[in-house]
């Protein structure tokens, strides 16, 4: 027997989710599954320590989506989940530098190209675990790489990977040195 088949599941939600159980392919060729909500962790609630990927909430739900096939691999760590220390300072500096990276990526847009970016993508989030998202959504980035932001239930964590790949984008746009 081959690999286990995997999904794409494109779907518009107002929260995030992860698949717990599949449960089959209904009469009308879409894929149900038993879904749990993924929730981010409150750094206010216990600043000493936390776990950057905490369980997820009870809550489940069955979803209907309609699933097309990938290839895509997973890269799920059997590994249990890092301990961290929440820094309050390392994700106000990783907040200002994405806010700086997109102050200046408006700035130098002409001013048709930056309404058109707003009407797209709106305006900048005030909350960092909205921003994380937000940013994700226009960086030039494979589907692949964002979908690595969704189980992170951690805001610091993922406004670091956020700022990573801004890093290595700019990097890559820069004109080599003469």
């Amino acid at each position: 027997m081959g690999p286990l088949p995997r999904y794409m599941i494109e779907t518009i939600a107002v929260r995030r989710f992860r698949v717990v159980t599949p449960l089959g392919t209904n009469a009308d060729g879409y894929h149900e599954a038993i879904i749990e909500r993924l929730d981010d962790v409150d750094p206010q609630d216990d600043e000493s320590m936390y776990v950057t990927r905490s369980s997820v909430s009870s809550s489940s739900a069955s979803i209907r989506s309609y699933a097309s096939s990938s290839s895509a691999s997973s890269s799920a760590s059997s590994s249990p989940p890092p301990i961290r220390r929440w820094d309050a300072a390392a994700l106000a500096t990783s907040v200002h530098r994405v806010r700086h990276f997109v102050a200046c990526l408006l700035q130098n847009l002409p001013p048709g190209a930056r309404t058109h970016f707003t009407r797209q993508h709106g305006t900048i989030p005030d909350d960092p675990a909205d921003l994380s998202f937000w940013v994700a959504g226009f960086l030039p980035l494979s589907p692949y790489e964002k979908y690595e932001l969704l189980p992170s239930t951690s805001v610091q964590e993922r406004m670091e990977k956020v700022v990573s790949w801004i890093e290595r984008v700019t990097v890559a746009r820069r004109p080599p040195a003469s």
